[in-house]
C-alpha cells in the first residue's frame, strides 16, 4: 500500500486482492475455516447483508464495490475462525 495509487478504483482493487489472498492463506492453514465461514448461520448477525449493487461511492462502480464487500465479508469470517483456532492451539 506504500506505492502511489492512481485512483480510488485501483486502491480498492488492491485491497480486494489482498483480502482474497489472505483469505486463501487462512483456508490453506485451517481447512475447516472455509466450511465454517460458508455455513448459513455463521456470524449472520455480525455483518449487514446489504445489496452492494445499490451502494454508490463517487469514482467507483458497483462491480468494484461488490467485489470488495464480498472479499471483506469472507475475509472477516475467515479471520474470526483463524483467531478462534489459533487460540485453541495455544
Amino acid at each position: 500500500m506504500g506505492r502511489e495509487i492512481q485512483s480510488e478504483g485501483d486502491c480498492l482493487a488492491d485491497v480486494t486482492s489482498w483480502l482474497e489472498q489472505d483469505g486463501a492463506r487462512i483456508e490453506s492453514t485451517y481447512r475447516e475455516a472455509s466450511e465454517q465461514a460458508e455455513a448459513p448461520s455463521a456470524f449472520a448477525d455480525l455483518w449487514p447483508q446489504a445489496d452492494c449493487s445499490t451502494t454508490q461511492v463517487a469514482g467507483l462502480n458497483a462491480t468494484e464495490l461488490c467485489a470488495y464487500q464480498t472479499a471483506l465479508l469472507k475475509w472477516f469470517k475467515l479471520r474470526v475462525v483463524e483467531r478462534h483456532q489459533s487460540n485453541r492451539n495455544r
